[in-house]
């Protein structure tokens, strides 16, 4: 169990559509959270007070923790409006300790990541295909509902596919649709045949998590081959399907360089390709585990400074 004394500092995978890495301060009661390694969130394990029409099934009674606020090294805590009826000295109390944790831990980052029991969606070799949820406990997975990998957010209307396009496949984005996005996702759980929840280990292999009377060591294991590093297959026997998600990795890779077990040589092939989005390379950069072309990065950030002066 996390405490003060000891932080769970972890990171875990921001799904589904993959949108990079989530940085954790974890004390027990309370805990601090960053999409970006420099504005963290502050969150309190505390039960909030129940509404005059009660508690529903959604948010049934008991403790949830609860967002206070977020803080940066620069600007310190800004607190979020909170409902008078909590004990707010004790919320501050609570507030400052896990503050002064944070101070400490979040020079470390990018933290190891731990969301290691893992949804994929299946071919009909029931091989991986992609990755639909990530938990850090397998009594977590219980909880999780998902039906299709989705390539943006519902509301993205930025990505563009120069495969599809050149197969005559307009993008609509601009005129209120997902346009490529969707046809990405089509294609993909066209070929997508079935879900399973694996345990990886340390060396990347993943056992099948099987809700039967089987012990672990019965339960099947795939070999860390077996899973895409990009979080979707990137190699298909159809070479359509094969250049459209090799479009969509082009598109995500200032967020996929913040995963953990990318070699050299693919590092740095996704750095490249991540230089034209300097805005969001800025936003990210910071959860890197390692730069290969540390001037390629520093000429992006410098790019998106340049930029935000120049659109205030």
């Amino acid at each position: 169990m996390p405490s003060p004394e000891n932080p769970g500092c972890f990171a875990v995978r921001r799904l589904n559509p993959f949108l990079g890495v989530a940085e954790v301060v974890d004390i027990g009661f309370a805990r601090a959270v960053s999409i970006d390694g420099t504005t963290w969130q502050i969150q309190i394990h505390a039960e909030p007070p129940a509404s005059k029409w009660g508690s529903s099934e959604r948010n049934p009674p008991g403790k949830r923790f609860l967002r206070f606020g977020h803080w940066t090294e620069t600007d310190g805590l800004v607190r979020t409006p909170i409902n008078p009826e909590l004990d707010i000295k004790e919320l501050v109390r609570i507030c400052n300790i896990l503050l002064e944790v944070l101070g400490t831990c979040a020079n470390n980052i990018p933290f190891n990541l731990e969301d290691t029991v893992e949804l994929w969606l299946l071919d009909s070799n029931k091989l991986p295909v992609a990755l639909l949820a990530s938990v850090v406990r397998e009594d977590l997975s219980r909880n999780i509902k998902v039906d299709k990998w989705w390539a943006t957010m519902p509301a993205e209307r930025g990505f563009h596919s120069p495969a599809l396009e050149k197969k005559g496949y307009p993008n609509t984005a601009n005129k209120g649709s997902r346009g490529h996005a969707n046809c990405i996702e089509k294609q993909l759980m066209d070929l997508a045949s079935g879900y399973q929840w694996f345990i990886r280990s340390r060396n990347g292999d993943g056992r099948m998590l099987v809700n039967d009377s089987s012990t672990p060591d019965d339960q099947p294991v795939l070999k860390r081959e077996s899973f895409p590093e990009f979080t979707v297959r990137d190699c298909w026997e159809n070479e359509d399907i094969t250049a459209v998600i090799g479009d969509w990795i082009q598109w995500s890779a200032p967020r996929l360089l913040t995963l953990q077990d990318l070699d050299d040589s693919t590092r740095d092939s996704l750095e490249h390709a991540a230089r034209p989005n300097a805005m969001l390379v800025d936003e990210t950069f910071r959860l890197y585990p390692r730069v290969i072309n540390d001037d390629l990065i520093e000429s992006a950030r410098v790019e998106a400074g340049i930029r935000r002066c120049t659109d205030t």
